[in-house]
């Protein structure tokens, strides 16, 4: 498969999911929560069951059937990926806790189901760039190193564009932030998509928890004692 379509299937979701945040506008969150949703497992699917990427390259692991193999990986490799998963997730915590403890930051309120969707689509989005990339350079690294510019290069044109609340300029734009470079290191050090979708679902959802809950310590001018 050329590079050349490999960068349309690429391109493609990039503009199919922009439309979507046009579309937010004008319809019911949930409907356009589906339609993402629907997208982003869709064309990945589409891509594997063409042969245009491998499961290895999506994070999918070997889907080999035996006994030592689960969901594409062996017992082994999902111990190490489970330990930096777990390691990621507590670093990644740490900043949350060193952020409410020294702003008063809130970020946008949402539904939490809806949340979680919009960070499971997003995961998926990345890991596609990503398999894209990796698939035309051969690369894991440069693969991953140009993915993560991809998707700073679309959270730039959303904010040019201003298509609403999931722009850059956004509340979650730092717990998005966070989560790409997690995201990022996982890929790197796993090349598993689920553990990068539950450590990405865990991370937003307890950061909009704990981020929300910082401003709600101390009325304005009460003094501690």
């Amino acid at each position: 498969m050329t590079i050349a379509w490999l960068s349309a299937w690429a391109l493609a979701l990039l503009a199919l999911n922009g439309a979507l945040h046009t579309l937010q506008q004008r319809a019911p969150a949930w409907t356009v929560a589906g339609l993402r949703l629907a997208l982003h497992l869709g064309l990945p699917i589409a891509a594997l069951a063409n042969g245009i990427l491998g499961t290895a390259d999506f994070g999918l692991g070997r889907w080999m059937i035996d006994a030592h193999h689960w969901m594409g990986f062996s017992l082994d490799a999902w111990l190490r990926g489970i330990g930096a998963m777990t390691l990621a997730l507590t670093v990644s915590l740490m900043v949350v806790l060193l952020v409410r403890a020294t702003t008063d930051r809130r970020v946008a309120d949402g539904d939490g189901v809806l949340l979680s969707v919009e960070a499971l689509c997003d995961e998926l989005r990345w890991s596609f760039y990503r398999a894209v990339l990796v698939a035309a350079m051969g690369d894991s690294y440069a693969g991953a190193a140009l993915a993560l510019a991809l998707v700073l290069l679309e959270w730039w044109l959303y904010r040019r564009w201003r298509l609403g609340q999931h722009s850059v300029d956004s509340g979650q734009a730092l717990p998005r932030a966070w989560c790409l470079a997690m995201s990022t290191s996982l890929y790197l050090a796993t090349q598993n998509l689920w553990l990068g979708m539950v450590a990405h679902v865990t991370l937003r959802s307890i950061s909009h928890a704990w981020l929300n809950r910082s401003t709600t310590a101390a009325p304005p001018g009460a003094s501690l004692r």
